[in-house]
């Protein structure tokens, strides 16, 4: 399968992720390999009242579940992640420098 097959592919799953979050996970999986990334997390929450649900891979889930319990409500990537069209993806360094 060449590059564009697998990008189209990963494309088509991100849809299909949208419409049924339990394939969050496995899509997670791809986007990271094709990112060349360590982790991958998906955020599904209300920006009004921090709300929401997750989605990880190769993020250890006790330590991912003691940051909800303790950061949720204080995570300053809320403060400035302000309201954002739909389609928008942000990543953590552009609010916030490294």
């Amino acid at each position: 399968m060449n590059k564009l097959d697998e990008y189209s592919q990963l494309v088509s799953s991100i849809y299909d992720a949208a419409l049924d979050f339990k394939r969050w996970p496995i899509v997670l999986e791809h986007l990271a390999d094709a990112l060349e990334g360590s982790t991958a997390l998906f955020r599904n929450a209300n920006l009004v009242n921090t709300e929401g649900v997750w989605a990880s891979v190769h993020i250890d889930q006790a330590f991912q579940q003691l940051y909800v319990e303790r950061y949720n409500e204080q995570d300053p990537l809320w403060e400035r992640a302000g309201v954002r069209p739909v389609e928008s993806c942000v990543s953590d360094r552009e609010l916030i420098p490294k």
